[in-house]
C-alpha cells in the first residue's frame, strides 16, 4: 500500500491509527522503517490519526485529492483531539470548519 500511495501522490502519511496486537513504540518503528526505506521526502509520520486527516485536509489545494485508508467506518479507539469517533465524522468535522473559514 505504502509503495503505491508513493507512486500516485507527492505526499503520503502514514498514522498509527488503531494498534491491534501492536505497542504504540512497535507501530512507530514500523512507519518509520517505511519512511527510511521509501524515501522520507514523500512520507510524513504523524502518530494520532485524526492529526493526520486534518494536516491532509487543509494542506491540500483545490483540485488536490485526499485519499484516506485503513479505517473505514470502524470507530477509532483511542481518543483524538477532534473528539471524533470515525473517519466519517473527522471529516464532516473539517468539511463544517473549511466552510465556516472559507465565508469570511
Amino acid at each position: 500500500m505504502v509503495k503505491y500511495s508513493l507512486e500516485q501522490s507527492d505526499l503520503t502519511i502514514l498514522t498509527t491509527g488503531d494498534l491491534d496486537d501492536l505497542t504504540e513504540n512497535e507501530m512507530n518503528k514500523e512507519l518509520h522503517k517505511y519512511q527510511t526505506e521509501f524515501g522520507s521526502d514523500q512520507i510524513k509520520v504523524l502518530t494520532e490519526r485524526v492529526c493526520a486527516i486534518k494536516e491532509a485536509v487543509l494542506e491540500a489545494e483545490e483540485g488536490d485529492w485526499v485519499v484516506i485508508t485503513g479505517q473505514g467506518h470502524k470507530i477509532y479507539q483511542q481518543s483524538n483531539e477532534l473528539n471524533t469517533k470515525t473517519d466519517q465524522e473527522t471529516i464532516d468535522y473539517l468539511n463544517k470548519l473549511l466552510s465556516v473559514e472559507q465565508s469570511y
